[in-house]
């Protein structure tokens, strides 16, 4: 589920909400710290959509945005995606 309009979360249930769905990956690597450093991608397959209407959508933006899934190896990801140190 998405926020409403002030940024905030919605406390009851309706058809008519608005949902997102959204995909990624991630990898945490040791880099000599305590944690160690995580290098992460996402992306927004669908937002905006009326609960009753995500179930016709699921699958197909699922099986649309797979093949780009696909490709983020942990070199894609260190490359191309968002290094983040943890720990700090």
């Amino acid at each position: 589920m998405e926020l409403d309009e002030k940024g905030q979360r919605f406390e009851q249930f309706r058809s008519d909400l608005p949902y997102g769905l959204c995909a990624g990956a991630y990898i945490v690597e040791d880099d000599g710290s305590k944690y160690g450093v995580r290098f992460q991608k996402g992306l927004i397959c669908f937002s905006g959509k009326p609960f009753d209407q995500v179930a016709a959508v699921l699958q197909s933006e699922m099986e649309k945005h797979l093949p780009t899934l696909e490709q983020w190896d942990a070199q894609h990801l260190k490359d191309n995606g968002e290094k983040v140190q943890l720990g700090t």
